[in-house]
């Protein structure tokens, strides 16, 4: 045991298995327990232990954590400026930088991003986190900026709030890949140069663009560049009558891509026969037969 956390050889995988079964038995129905996926080494890192050393055992608490079945998505919150006049903006300022729908989206937790960064990564774009945040409804018909949280104060206050500022260019990296949300006070001039070319825009309010591989795009006091996905390339000079067919990985296995060649079966029959002779003709030489 080390740091709260327990050593395979003091709980086995096929031991807690065994208690993993044992403990979904009795699961109310809106409880499960945390996905293996065929690695149990995750599993390991969210059991929570605790020991206590008498005169003659060793007693070991472990701490399994249960979790939700439902499912929900967490999004990051982008305020976007609205004109009230040529110089200033509105903007509506959610309570929560961050907010996660379920499936449904009935339902939402606003989140902060230290809330993330306490839950555990699981495999792929999976985190657990600890419900420590209230679950609000989703109204219908009503915006959930109208919807009452509940703060450190023990109030209740509306989720969003607005400020007028000084108009500002923005930009935005959002999480698809190569693509930014812009907000221009008028317009902005940008140049996008890219591996084929130059190209000069003219962006105007708020909007998203998004950039090819490879290109940059270059603004009044900034640059944006986009991730490139490198490929390799062969180019030749053969006849393409000559050229090497692509043969399947699984043709080591199994003939799958060169089905329509045709394979002969050789008989060796009558090379044998002729051996046989032979073999019979150097045994009578060598052991001639003597006659009275």
């Amino acid at each position: 045991m080390y740091h709260g956390h327990i050593d395979v050889h003091l709980l086995s995988p096929k031991q807690l298995q065994t208690e993993l079964n044992t403990i979904a038995r009795h699961l109310a129905s809106k409880l499960a327990l945390p996905e293996i996926n065929d690695n149990i080494r995750n599993l390991y890192k969210l059991l929570q232990i605790q020991a206590r050393l008498t005169d003659q055992y060793l007693i070991i608490e472990v701490k399994i954590p249960l979790l939700s079945d439902e499912i929900y998505e967490i999004d990051r919150l982008i305020s976007i400026p609205q004109h009230v006049s040529p110089d200033n903006v509105i903007q509506v300022i959610p309570g929560t930088d961050l907010i996660a729908f379920n499936i449904n989206q009935d339902t939402f937790i606003p989140m902060e991003s230290t809330n993330i960064n306490r839950c555990t990564q699981m495999n792929g774009k999976k985190v657990l986190c600890h419900l420590n945040n209230p679950i609000y409804d989703v109204q219908q018909g009503k915006s959930i900026c109208n919807t009452e949280i509940l703060n450190h104060q023990k109030k209740h206050d509306s989720y969003c709030h607005t400020e007028t500022k000084p108009c500002a260019d923005k930009w935005y990296k959002l999480h698809k890949q190569n693509t930014w949300l812009f907000a221009c006070c008028e317009e902005c001039l940008v140049r996008i140069l890219c591996p084929d070319g130059l190209a000069t825009k003219v962006l105007h309010s708020n909007g998203l663009i998004q950039l090819g591989q490879g290109c940059v795009l270059k603004g009044d006091t900034f640059m944006l560049y986009a991730n490139k996905d490198y490929i390799e390339e062969a180019f030749t000079d053969l006849d393409p009558h000559n050229l090497l067919l692509e043969v399947s990985p699984l043709n080591n296995v199994l003939n799958t891509s060169l089905a329509q060649m045709t394979f002969h079966n050789e008989t060796h029959e009558q090379e044998f026969q002729q051996l046989h002779r032979d073999i019979q003709m150097l045994s009578f030489v060598r052991h001639p037969v003597s006659t009275t």
